[in-house]
């Protein structure tokens, strides 16, 4: 035992031991083991298991000839544990449960551990997924960069503690209470996630849905090109690189991510600014992205380049179109019809952006639905952060509940 953990104190009746005294780990195949060839077989491929969960999907079923090689055999009662990154730590492990026939064959990527009758597979399945635990194993991977995984001594010397069998099955339970609630938790969460995203929308459609291209009354549509200078970049020749010097902020089409987003502040050093283009573009510009699949805007910081993937748009007229009116109309707008369809997806040009049609009402009325749009959105912002502490909350108390199960708290 190691000497950190002589140094904690156990709950009376608990003790100290290695998954190697009390599980067999990769057990083989029984040597007298017959079935036919043809027999429907569980097969559990990695893609197969929750690693939010802790559980698999066991529907698939493959003939038994085509499992017999080269994967791992497993039975009802087994914990599976992934031993390749990021399967691993991403939490890619279960028990084996509900197999056809009370056998299973799953990726070879598996470690198979086998309690023995002093042992709950609950409880080694629960102490297995500790986020703590799973990192410990990171410093033991063995293999090359990318397909680095766990040995099977890191599981063999692994100390666990070890309540009696009755204990281990009351803290299990209680466990899988909690874990339910955090599920269930979980679940709301990313309901209130999924409406907040969809009020954006919602609010723009109020404002810029119209029948049968109908306007209201003193609204008018115009072309793009009419009404705003359209700038584009190019990408300068690698032979120009360090043709800016200096240290250069640039937009680039993953800064935009929302409507909410209103500013980008990414640098590049000289050796990076090969990737930007010769084209400066001013603060407070808005920004429109030609690819219609990501459909993002945002106003920049500060003076920065862009690239030819994005236009900068600055109305000619201040009187006549207000910037943040143009941006909401640009966020709603469909323009797919004017797409060029390329290899990744829809696209727009210069010239066919110039001929976009946008509603135009009067510069009064533009400033009422910006101020308007951007209290919504600004109470969008709030209700989505307070979501985010929420989801991160779900996300924190299973590791939390871990500890207090395997210190003999619960």
């Amino acid at each position: 035992m190691s000497p950190k953990l002589k140094e904690r104190k156990l709950p009376q009746g608990w003790e100290w031991a290695t998954l190697g005294e009390i599980c067999e780990i990769n057990p083989r195949k029984p040597k007298d083991f017959v079935r036919s060839d043809n027999a429907l077989t569980t097969f559990v491929p990695m893609k197969a298991v929750n690693a939010i969960k802790g559980e698999a999907n066991i529907q698939r079923t493959e003939p038994y000839g085509k499992l017999k090689k080269g994967y791992t055999y497993f039975i009802n009662g087994d914990v599976l544990f992934a031993k390749i990154t990021p399967c691993m730590q991403n939490g890619k492990h279960f028990i084996a449960k509900d197999l056809l026939d009370e056998i299973g064959f799953a990726s070879t990527e598996f470690h198979v551990l086998r309690p023995n009758a002093l042992l709950f597979a609950e409880w080694v399945h629960f102490y297995l997924r500790q986020p703590s635990l799973l990192k410990r194993a990171t410093y033991h991977f063995t293999g090359a960069v990318g397909q680095q995984r766990v040995p099977i001594s890191f599981l063999k010397e692994l100390e666990i503690p070890m309540p009696p069998l009755s204990e281990q099955k009351r803290i299990v339970a209680d466990l899988n209470k909690k874990m339910a609630a955090v599920e269930k938790a979980r679940a709301a969460t990313l309901e209130r996630v999924e409406a907040i995203r969809a009020l954006p929308a919602a609010f723009l459609r109020e404002i810029f849905s119209f029948d049968d291209g109908k306007l209201p009354q003193g609204w008018r549509w115009a072309q793009l090109g009419d009404v705003c200078k359209i700038m584009v970049g190019k990408t300068p020749p690698r032979e120009n690189k360090d043709s800016f010097g200096g240290r250069h902020q640039w937009a680039k089409i993953s800064d935009m991510n929302n409507p909410i987003i209103v500013s980008t502040d990414e640098t590049l050093s000289d050796k990076g600014a090969q990737i930007c283009s010769g084209r400066m573009i001013e603060k407070g510009t808005l920004l429109y992205s030609f690819k219609l699949s990501i459909g993002k805007t945002a106003f920049t910081g500060t003076d920065m380049f862009t690239n030819e993937a994005i236009a900068g748009l600055i109305p000619k007229d201040a009187l006549i179109l207000s910037k943040a009116f143009l941006r909401y109309a640009l966020i709603f707008g469909d323009y797919g019809s004017f797409a060029d369809v390329a290899a990744k997806g829809k696209t727009l040009n210069k010239t066919k952006l110039a001929q976009l049609d946008i509603p135009l009402p009067p510069l009064s009325e533009q400033k009422q639905i910006v101020a308007d749009l951007n209290k919504k959105m600004a109470a969008i912002e709030k209700a989505r952060n307070a979501t985010e502490e929420e989801s991160e909350a779900t996300h924190v108390l299973p590791a939390a509940f871990l500890r207090e199960a395997f210190s003999g708290a619960l």
